[in-house]
């Protein structure tokens, strides 16, 4: 290869990583409500996040009350908002019920428009969500991650192997996450490419662990997207690890994860943030 076209190639692959910009690192998503009776207050609260409480009016008038951010700490996964009436207490919020919704807030797929909305009804004390699937209470959620794999080099803290397995920790960036799911239930979990960003390369590997991350539940090397499906007794930890090459073209750039089924999905320091 001359020297031109290995400049050429060194362009390109600085080109593919830095552009686009993904969506979950910008963007947000808006929370509304449209009241037909009169005015109150309303709060949601999420995954490593809640809205406060906010004020909403009424006569038909839809008001933008939050918006939640898209970043490494999702906010896809389950989600409760309550209408509150009464006298104000502590900090500004009353203290009586008027009507609650429990509901999954959904990833969005491929199709669906870029930019996901929360729309929440409020009529004759009964508040409804219209765009997002309901869910019965303490249920879990789909829920996703977002991160980049293979930023500013390699992980050193995964040089040294970190389990008594030993399985992981061959010099290569590796993001762990700690899941909590409903106990005795399955969960898919499925490492892609973010559509909507930047990545070179394709194979990586997908590692399910219980809590401690001294066990492995199951694990699959390979081109992405790569989908593993486990039942955990209780807490468990997933890692996202770029491979070494010799085993195909390792993958580098913005990744999507996604699991079937958690009440939280929490991205540990080694995560790129």
């Amino acid at each position: 290869m001359t020297r031109r076209a290995i400049l050429a190639a060194v362009a390109a692959t600085v080109t593919v990583l830095q552009a686009p910009t993904p969506l979950w690192a910008v963007d947000d998503i808006d929370f509304s409500v449209t009241a037909s009776d009169s005015g109150g207050v309303i709060q949601c609260l999420g995954p490593l996040r809640e809205s406060g409480c906010r004020t909403f009016k009424g006569s038909g008038t839809t008001t933008l009350f939050y918006q939640a951010d898209i970043n490494t700490f999702s906010p896809f996964g389950p989600w409760r908002c309550e209408v509150l009436t009464g006298p104000v207490a502590l900090f500004g919020c009353p203290d009586r019920d008027g009507g609650k919704v429990w509901f999954c807030l959904v990833p969005p797929k491929a199709s669906d428009p870029p930019r996901p909305s929360v729309d929440l009804r409020y009529t004759n004390g009964v508040l409804n969500v219209l765009n997002q699937p309901t869910r019965e209470e303490n249920k879990p959620c789909p829920a996703r991650a977002t991160s980049f794999l293979g930023q500013n080099g390699e992980d050193a803290a995964a040089a040294t192997p970190r389990r008594s397995t030993g399985s992981a920790a061959d010099g290569e960036d590796v993001d762990t996450f700690d899941l909590k799911a409903e106990a005795g239930g399955t969960v898919k979990v499925t490492l892609d490419a973010d559509g909507s960003a930047g990545s070179i390369g394709k194979v990586a590997t997908l590692r399910l662990l219980t809590g401690a991350g001294r066990t492995v539940l199951a694990e699959k090397t390979g081109p992405l997207p790569l989908t593993l499906q486990v039942t955990p007794r209780g807490p468990a930890s997933i890692e996202v690890q770029r491979v070494k090459r010799g085993k195909g073209i390792p993958f580098r750039g913005y990744y999507t994860l996604d699991v079937s089924s958690a009440f939280l999905l929490v991205p540990r320091e080694d995560v790129e943030q």
